[in-house]
């Protein structure tokens, strides 16, 4: 057996299933998916190429390979691993009404002092407009 023909042969091979085929797609779907492209439309060229996907069975594909990169939903836009803390200082928002990373971070976790703050104003106001 001669080992070059039969690693050029596995390497012809195509993979049977729609999964396989999708996931050797997945860096360029992954980077179109950042660039802003719509599943959708990934969705439609991968049809018209002969996969024939739905979109849930397209979402599927694309959470188990995310779940195996250690990736979930609401990372896959996000860098990885990367502190809020160590972003750079963004304005309060950026054009076009879109929240800075600094400023959702800052939404999301809130100071529990100034939070218990606004409770007792909260609080009074409410008190206030009972009397």
């Amino acid at each position: 057996m001669d080992k070059q023909a039969i690693t050029q042969a596995l390497m012809t091979a195509e993979p049977k299933s729609k999964a396989a085929k999708v996931r050797r797609l997945m860096p360029v779907i992954e980077q179109k998916i950042e660039e802003g492209v719509e599943l959708q439309t990934i969705l439609n060229t991968l049809n018209s190429q002969g996969l024939d996907l739905t979109m849930n069975t397209f979402k599927s594909i694309l959470h188990r390979h995310r779940k195996a990169q250690g990736r979930g939903k609401a990372q896959s836009l996000e860098p990885q691993q990367q502190e809020p803390a160590a972003l750079e200082p963004e304005a309060e928002s950026a054009p076009g009404g879109a929240v800075s990373m600094g400023a959702l971070h800052d939404l999301m976790n809130p100071d529990p002092a100034e939070q218990a703050a606004q409770l007792d104003q909260y609080e009074r106001l409410g008190r206030r407009r009972k009397k």
